[in-house]
């Protein structure tokens, strides 16, 4: 019918790469936090540090992760497949 609009073709839309990506933030953290963990046991000049030291990492690590968990909620929520 010529009364019946057509329908628009859609649009793809540009990825944002991965440098701009929670996820991949959230996962550097916490690979990076679980690293120095496993440093700061064999650094001997802040021994008197090491306690404090391994829970500032764990929680950087949990952090991480939190982050890239909340990314990929986000995204399967605005409907995002990645």
């Amino acid at each position: 019918d010529a009364d019946v609009p057509m329908a628009q073709k859609p649009v793809a839309q540009d990825k944002k790469p991965l440098a701009k990506s929670k996820t991949m933030a959230g996962a550097g953290i916490a690979g990076a936090a679980t690293a120095l963990n496993e440093v700061s046991g064999q650094i001997e000049g802040l021994v008197a540090y090491a306690d404090s030291l391994k829970t500032v990492f764990l929680i950087c690590a949990i952090g991480g992760i939190a982050l890239a968990a909340y990314a990929r909620w986000k995204d399967q929520k605005d409907g995002v497949d990645v």
